[in-house]
């Protein structure tokens, strides 16, 4: 986070921002054991990667279309295209609503909520979900060159408010009720920055930051510290059938987000692990899972291969085997023959050395180099 707000150019800002949601992702799946920890890892890392390819294709339009990535130069002198304008800023806007969880981006960050409770007040109730904001606040002078993507900013903000709102008033768990309360308060950021104000939701970020951070670190003492049952829905809302029932379900967006992203992710993973084990294994000579385990071969011949490698390394192993007792083990091989009349020179230097005045000798010359 400090590489994101320090960094004045896109590319240094990027790798913090990648840094930031690798970091995320670990932490969500930190209980690895737990399927629905896995899978609601991979969720926000599908997730997140649709703002990466924004934030890519907002840095490649820089070089493109500006010559540079400084953040005071990115804005370019006047002299760029409408479209130009709208596709470079349009790439970090993506960028920015994904890692904020704006709408239709939100459902990435409930899933977030099921990694260790400091993780959850660091990354999503003050640091990672207001980078978004940060990086409109950036991207300020850019932006007001394009005031109908403003406007399509305002909107999604003010969507994201209240979609926020509604869902956190049905939630029956302190961490979900928090955090689709930021999601209502970042939407709010993202309003003001729709609208021109952009200290506004700079100030706004820094404070929702504090409190919101504050909050989430004492989650799990609310229930000791509240000596009353939670409060109920509001009545307006609990009566309010449909309204209710859609709050409850999260306006049908989670699912509809698995169907469009998790399901392929795991389909293509699925068909990607069967190619190997149908394929590559058999062709680099990994023994499959489903065969059953080899027969200790008789005699002398401990190794066998498996598929095109194995076999291949297999003859070349018998080629160097046979070349070894050629030269080496075999009674009249050549290299084996200069060998043991090497040792026995060996062996008759030994003997001399280990009589007494030849011991005493090499002590003798071994002061004198010394001294």
């Amino acid at each position: 986070m400090l590489l994101i707000v320090l960094a004045g150019n896109a590319v240094l800002c990027f790798v913090g921002w990648e840094l930031a949601g690798f970091s995320s992702w670990l932490l969500i799946g930190y209980a690895w054991e737990r399927p629905p920890a896995t899978r609601n890892a991979l969720f926000a890392f599908v997730t997140n990667r649709i703002g990466d390819a924004g934030f890519m294709l907002g840095i490649g339009l820089a070089v493109w279309s500006v010559g540079t990535l400084e953040w005071a130069w990115l804005a370019g002198d006047g002299s760029m295209g409408r479209v130009t304008i709208r596709l470079l800023a349009a790439g970090f806007v993506v960028a920015a609503l994904v890692k904020s969880a704006q709408l239709p981006f939100t459902p990435w960050i409930g899933r977030a909520l099921e990694g260790p409770t400091p993780s959850s007040a660091l990354f999503y109730g003050s640091l990672l979900v207001h980078a978004g904001v940060y990086l409109l606040c950036r991207m300020q002078d850019l932006l007001l060159q394009a005031p109908d993507l403003m406007a399509l900013l305002a909107a999604v903000g003010l969507l994201t408010a209240v979609y926020g709102s509604l869902c956190g008033l049905v939630q029956s768990d302190v961490k979900s009720a928090l955090v689709f309360a930021t999601v209502a308060q970042v939407g709010l950021m993202v309003l003001c920055c729709g609208l021109g104000l952009f200290p506004l939701a700079a100030c706004h970020a820094a404070l929702h930051a504090c409190w919101r951070a504050y909050q989430f670190l004492l989650a799990p003492a609310y229930m000791h510290l509240v000596r009353q049952p939670a409060r109920p829905s509001p009545r307006w809302l609990a009566n309010w059938r449909w309204g209710y029932t859609a709050a409850l379900q999260r306006f049908w967006i989670e699912p509809l987000a698995s169907s469009l992203l998790t399901r392929p992710t795991l389909a293509l993973g699925r068909d990607v692990r069967a190619l190997d084990e149908r394929f590559i294994d058999p062709l680099l000579g990994a023994p499959r899972d489903d065969e059953p385990a080899p027969a200790r071969p008789a005699g002398d011949e401990l190794i066998r291969g498996h598929g095109l490698a194995g076999r291949a390394l297999f003859a070349f192993a018998n080629r160097l085997q046979a070349l070894e007792n050629r030269l080496l083990l075999s009674d009249g091989g050549t290299l084996g023959r200069h060998l043991r009349q090497l040792g026995h020179y060996a062996d008759t230097v030994e003997a001399l050395l280990e009589q007494p005045r030849y011991l005493m000798l090499m002590v003798m010359a071994t002061f004198v180099v010394i001294l």
